[in-house]
């Protein structure tokens, strides 16, 4: 199949030394012996599967640490921009120096959407924030997290939380 295209493996090791020593045998065999080079090339066959099946696993495991780490990058680069109102994926692909494309697949895999992620992370800081004494305006701290307008801010606040911005900065001062 096709995750077994433009595998290298180590034809000196392991299983593929093995499968290379054997192919250099087979073939010598099949030419001095029809019906045992037929059969020893299916078990070549057979141990060629094997041998690009445990390459592959190797190349799956190297593939997700690389997109963990792309993942990790992604979300610094959203915690350390979450007041910048210009925050989308776009930016944050530049900054990661991968595609938007590839972004939104890391994103995918678990996390929701890259715009989804941008918003929770806002709205957490924000409801972090007002829980402060004397966190200050409701606009201001819309408008710190890079919201355009604060009843945008106040809909999206209740929806994830619950309660409205202010309604949450009350019960936090009454505690």
């Amino acid at each position: 199949p096709d995750r077994f295209c433009a595998l290298v493996f180590n034809g000196r090791d392991g299983l593929g030394g093995l499968f290379t020593t054997m192919a250099q045998h087979v073939q010598a065999q099949a030419t001095s012996d029809v019906a045992a080079g037929a059969v020893l090339g299916r078990q070549l066959i057979e141990l060629l599967t094997l041998t690009l099946d445990r390459t592959s696993d190797s190349a799956d495991v190297a593939l997700s640490s690389v997109r963990a780490a792309h993942l990790k990058r992604a979300e610094d680069v959203i915690r350390r921009n979450l007041s910048n109102p210009d925050l989308s994926p776009d930016l944050v692909a530049d900054a990661c120096g991968i595609s938007k494309r590839y972004l939104h697949e890391i994103f995918a895999d678990g996390n929701g959407t890259v715009s989804q992620h941008i918003r929770e992370q806002r709205l957490i800081a924000a409801r972090n924030m007002l829980q402060m004494p004397n966190p200050g305006p409701m606009s201001d701290i819309a408008y710190r997290f890079g919201f355009s307008d604060q009843a945008q801010f106040s809909r999206l606040f209740k929806a994830m939380f619950g309660q409205t911005p202010s309604g949450y900065r009350a019960s936090q001062t009454s505690r």
